[in-house]
């Protein structure tokens, strides 16, 4: 199975629960599923990452692009649905016109457009009463398997192990 992150994985990770100045084990083990073909971004969250977050956006740039995926031939069937779909959401309409415009959008339209099986990596949970768009919600409705970066790292065995000084 291959997997695809929602940006915020990454942001949250260095900003919060995996820094890469305290647990670099946890950037390895991302670039290792990349090279192994299981793990992957698309081009627009690597812009959102590298607006918000300089040390991801280096990081980036450090290790290839082999794991960026081009969201330039995504199937306009695909987003046509998923652009009535997200107009459709009973939500202020500046949070659907901020989603239409944003990586997420571009994210879940290429896991729709692909032929691939992907699991969506996304730190948001499923709320059928959220008053924004969440990717669960749309993982949902469209039949898309998602998962938390949390039990990703389990189903993928990840061990960050504190090493000796």
């Amino acid at each position: 199975m291959k997997y695809i992150l929602d940006s915020s994985v990454l942001i949250e990770a260095n900003n919060r629960y995996y820094g890469m100045d305290f647990c670099p084990a946890f950037w390895d083990f991302i670039l290792d599923l990349n090279k192994k073909g299981k793990l992957f971004l698309i081009d627009k969250s690597v812009q959102t990452i590298s607006n918000i977050d300089e040390r991801i956006k280096i990081w980036i740039k450090n290790n290839g692009t082999e794991y960026i995926l081009k969201t330039d031939e995504m199937d306009s069937i695909k987003i046509k649905e998923l652009t009535t779909y997200i107009k459709g959401i009973n939500c202020q309409d500046h949070i659907k016109k901020d989603f239409l415009n944003s990586d997420s959008f571009y994210l879940f339209a290429y896991i729709l457009s692909n032929k691939e099986d992907y699991i969506l990596i996304s730190f948001e949970n499923l709320n059928p009463y959220a008053t924004n768009i969440k990717l669960p919600n749309l993982c949902k409705y469209f039949k898309i398997t998602y998962t938390s970066i949390y039990q990703f790292l389990r189903d993928e065995k990840a061990l960050f192990v504190l090493g000796s000084k």
